[in-house]
């Protein structure tokens, strides 16, 4: 593995309307989300190899799904990042964008139909472990804010379950563009190939040449020219950029997202393997567990519980009788607890298919009774 050089987090902070950079001690990665109101970075207060930001970026306008997330301390904005809109009720941002003790967020959507109206969020979910201003390499930098009311969108963008390959062209989505810090829009950075993070030190993460800076965290990273969500922007530093990976931490997004209204309409997320299709509106209810099945279509109706048997032997070649004649043959049949015998041999006719005799099974008279028809 490289060895990574030992990095600097830049700060910034407002005194008398200048953003001063405080470098802290020696830290990995900056996490890159940023205070309000450094709505501007001085070149010369940032080292020569972190100036490649969003350069050139164009506004985002095809992507009603790219966000604004401004996180709130006493009703005021504390700091922002950058997310996605994944589902009515739920925005995808990144884990350290959601810790940190915040009283709520504000989401606004711009290229939605929602425009810059914000939506007011007060919970907010992640297994991210915070290193405080540093990039934690061991938990996935991956959060999710639930929006008080739902967010609808025409259509919402794929969450992928697997990962890219070592070389493929992504984009970077945030609302930083050379250097200025937006509250009104977000900005599609240039094509950016990746590789996997674990030869940095990242193995949950994807890296490649810095094209962020603090205020995109959280934003969406996409396949090129699609609305697949592949990665957040996550933290920078020395000329490299940590995309954190939203595959490995698929199952507890969609389980996080059906806790929360589910996924929206057209969002190409489909349901979980074991989640049968949902029925046509015309389908009838399905049978009970015990339920038996249905009669062939040309099977006669079954007889009344009280019906006795048919006459005769089971051929049908039996004579009618009368109970302990010569013909007679006994039936047994069980219903409503007792035994009833019925006379179904002989040739009186009028006693044909009558009860003759009937006992229960404890009767002491029932093996002579069901014998002989007697």
């Amino acid at each position: 593995m490289p060895v990574r050089q030992p990095l600097l987090v830049e700060v910034f902070v407002v005194i008398r309307n200048r953003y001063l950079s405080l470098s802290l001690s020696v830290i990995p990665l900056l996490i890159a989300c940023v205070p309000p109101g450094a709505d501007e970075i001085d070149d010369d207060e940032v080292a020569e190899n972190d100036r490649e930001y969003i350069i050139g970026g164009s506004p985002a306008t095809s992507y009603p799904e790219a966000a604004l997330v401004n996180m709130l301390s006493g009703g005021q904005i504390g700091s922002i990042c950058s997310g996605a809109v994944i589902a009515p009720r739920v925005v995808l941002t990144a884990g350290h964008c959601v810790t940190g003790g915040w009283s709520g967020w504000q989401i606004i959507a711009p290229f939605s139909t929602h425009g810059q109206q914000g939506f007011k969020a007060s919970s907010a979910a992640t297994q991210y472990v915070s290193y405080g201003n540093s990039v934690n390499p061991n938990t996935a930098d991956v959060g999710l804010v639930f929006t008080d009311k739902p967010m609808h969108l025409t259509s919402y963008p794929v969450v992928s379950k697997t990962s890219v390959a070592d070389g493929s062209m992504l984009q970077n989505i945030g609302r930083i563009n050379n250097g200025q810090a937006s509250y009104s829009a977000l900005f599609l950075g240039p094509q950016i190939a990746v590789k996997g993070g674990s030869w940095y030190g990242f193995p949950l993460s994807y890296t490649s040449t810095q094209k962020i800076q603090p205020g995109d965290s959280g934003g969406l990273v996409v396949g090129a020219g699609s609305h697949t969500i592949f990665a957040v922007n996550s933290g920078v530093g020395g000329g490299t950029q940590i995309l954190a990976r939203v595959d490995l931490v698929y199952n507890w997004i969609n389980q996080q997202v059906m806790a929360h209204g589910g996924w929206g309409p057209n969002s190409g997320n489909p349901p979980p393997p074991n989640d049968p299709p949902a029925d046509p509106p015309n389908d009838p209810p399905a049978d009970p567990p015990n339920d038996p099945p249905a009669d062939p279509p040309n099977d006669p109706p079954a007889d009344p519980p009280n019906d006795p048997p048919g006459g005769g032997s089971e051929d049908g070649s039996a004579p009618e009788g009368i109970p302990g004649g010569s013909g007679c043959y006994g039936f047994v049949e069980i219903c409503d607890a007792n035994m009833y015998i019925w006379c179904t041999g002989g040739s009186n006719g009028s006693l044909y298919g009558k009860q003759c005799a009937s006992c229960t099974e404890t009767d002491p008279g029932y093996e002579a009774v069901a014998s002989g028809c007697q």
